[in-house]
């Protein structure tokens, strides 16, 4: 092997570690970020079958981030009071990068596309909502680290028990973190939403 064959295998191999370790100091850094009420991964998480519905979303506006709420249209406390702390925070969201809140509905089979829709604008002209089939959403929701179940109830045949979190997805539609209320408590849930906006500015400073 020639001299400047090996000083050129040498080269390669350099770069190649520096990438390494720049990816293991960014792994690092997200865990050390200053969050209030976020939980950032250690590195962003890729989808698996991502539903063809949350990928026209993030098409029609590309660069955009994705803030995921699982709930319901007949959710008569956590779903209404969360998204109308989305709505007030949107704007502050918006001021450090391009971002969607997207309702996923956890009740399919009450839930329908219009249904949904006319729910999530109803907070906000801007938001939008998801109403996949059962396995779709079962797969999409554990891949999010979000659950919900259905509890029976007499009065309304079911009710619905879910997380009250909220999924961050970058514009590559990966999991990056998941907020947490500051408060949930009798089916009353509430955002530090000051926090919630300096959480997110930092993500998107980090990851850009």
């Amino acid at each position: 092997m020639s001299n400047k064959a090996l000083i050129l295998l040498i080269l390669i191999a350099l770069s190649i570690g520096l990438g390494l370790n720049m990816v293991r100091d960014k792994e690092v850094e997200a865990h050390q970020l200053s969050l209030e009420t976020t939980v950032a991964l250690p590195s962003p998480k890729a989808l698996t079958d991502i539903p063809k519905a949350i990928k026209n979303i993030s098409q029609k506006a590309p660069g955009s981030w994705q803030i995921v709420f699982l709930g319901y249209t007949s959710c008569k406390d956590i779903c209404p009071m969360t998204m109308m702390e989305l709505s007030r925070m949107i704007p502050g969201l918006n001021e450090h990068a391009s971002a969607n809140v997207m309702l996923i509905s956890a009740d399919p089979e009450r839930d329908d596309q219009k249904k949904a829709d006319q729910y999530a604008t109803h907070f906000n002209p801007s938001f939008k909502a998801v109403v996949l089939e059962e396995n779709q959403l079962q797969t999409l929701i554990q891949q999010l680290g979000l659950s919900y179940k259905k509890i029976p109830d007499v009065k309304v045949g079911n009710d619905i028990e879910h997380s009250a979190a909220l999924a961050i997805l970058n514009p590559n539609l990966e999991l990056v973190a998941l907020v947490r209320p500051e408060s949930f408590e009798n089916n009353m849930v509430s955002f530090n939403e000051e926090a919630v906006i300096k959480d997110f500015s930092q993500l998107v400073n980090f990851y850009r």
